[in-house]
């Protein structure tokens, strides 16, 4: 049984076209983002061991003095193309602290509950 994916037919051209179409609509939508200057913060979740050391040494520090263990970590890029990242520190009952730190370590804000 032949793929229709791999077909030289109609069916196979068909889906060749449209697959096309939508790349070229990923790739224009890109680059109008791009010149509107629309661009929005991009925000990735990272484990603590894929951090900078530094932010690994912050993120550690402001843990242990507010008495928690860090959850969640992201590496947001904000629209300036600066990059920051913001850790969440678990507390007990179920409260959270959220800390901000750039790359080079220093501590940029701290939210507390």
């Amino acid at each position: 049984m032949k793929s229709i994916l791999n077909s030289n037919g109609p069916a196979g051209r068909t889906i060749h076209l449209a697959a096309m179409a939508a790349v070229s609509f990923v790739f224009v939508g890109c680059a109008s983002l791009r010149q509107s200057g629309e661009s929005e913060e991009v925000e990735v979740p990272v484990l603590l061991e894929n951090c900078p050391p530094p932010v690994q040494a912050a993120l550690l520090a402001e843990a242990f003095k507010a008495g928690g263990i860090i959850g969640e970590i992201e590496r947001e890029t904000e629209k300036d193309g600066s990059v920051v990242y913001e850790g969440t520190v678990n507390l007990s009952g179920g409260r959270e602290v959220e800390v901000e730190v750039a790359p080079d370590g220093r501590v940029l804000e701290v939210e507390k509950p």
